[in-house]
């Protein structure tokens, strides 16, 4: 697998997709199942699935589906895969989001070949390894930068035209500066914990995320509000308009927010899960 990985990685032009894979028997019947069969003599398994909200799949030369056993509990039987997209079997056809903006696919495996040694991990044994993944993802999902972006694009506007002083104007950026700071520390936490807790890393998704649901609308509003037909204007709503909305994806990217409340109750507060 490293040879496979490592030469494009060290070309700058390799890259990873992830998706989910469902079926009975993911290494013994999966043939028969529609998903993968490791057992064939020749170590190859056979993708035959289709894999919906796979991100950066239109250019990764590599996919990463996981076949899950479904006869055994939840979270386990999940084993993670690495497919060459080059393979003639597999295709894909663009999911435009509503910000405009191609970052979505659904994917599509017809006969792909994949050598067994193309695993990560060990069999079975997939979970640890996305749950590790997706904690930091979230963390990704919730830097301070993001909201500082928005702050510091509409404080500039605002004091070319001299509306520092309006209380209306004053209020929104004082809020937003708040915000980014407190998102900065629950980002300096993060990093210089000895290792991600899952509950930091969740509360930092969900801070962000959700405070850029309010900060981004309110300092729209004030530059709405303030508009005049200067170019300049006009260039910061559409850079606003678009940020707003591809903002939302970040409260269900990674886990949806009312997850990541459960997982800060129970893994950060000791609360008891909610049944289901």
């Amino acid at each position: 697998m490293m040879d496979f990985t490592l030469p494009e990685r060290s070309q700058a032009v390799a890259d990873l997709a992830a998706g989910v894979l469902r079926g009975e028997d993911p290494w013994k019947e999966l043939a028969r199942a529609g998903l993968l069969d490791v057992s064939p003599p020749d170590g190859l398994g056979v993708l035959e699935v289709s894999v919906l909200h796979t991100e950066i799949g239109r250019r990764a030369p590599s996919m990463q589906p996981l076949a899950t056993l479904m006869t055994v509990p939840k979270h386990k039987g999940i084993t993670i895969l690495i497919v060459d997209t080059r393979d003639p079997g597999f295709s894909w056809t663009p999911i435009i989001t509503h910000d405009g903006a191609h970052h979505v696919n659904a994917t599509y495996y017809a006969g792909v070949r994949v050598p067994a040694r193309m695993r990560v991990g060990a069999e079975n044994e997939g979970w640890r390894l996305v749950t590790t993944q997706l904690n930091h993802e979230r963390v990704m999902l919730g830097p301070a930068g993001r909201i500082a972006a928005l702050h510091h694009r509409v404080r500039a506007w605002a004091a070319g035209r001299d509306l520092l002083a309006e209380p209306g104007v004053r209020r929104a950026l004082a809020r937003a500066s708040a915000v980014m700071r407190v998102n900065e520390l629950l980002n300096w936490h993060v990093a210089s914990a000895p290792t991600l807790d899952v509950a930091d890393a969740s509360v930092t998704k969900v801070f962000s995320s959700e405070q850029l649901q309010v900060i981004g609308p309110e300092l729209a509003e004030v530059v709405g509000r303030h508009a005049d037909d200067h170019p300049a204007t006009a260039d910061l709503m559409t850079w606003l308009d678009t940020q707003l909305k591809r903002t939302i994806v970040l409260t269900f990217g990674g886990g949806v927010n009312e997850i990541q409340r459960e997982l800060i109750a129970t893994a950060g507060l000791g609360l008891p899960r909610a049944p289901r």
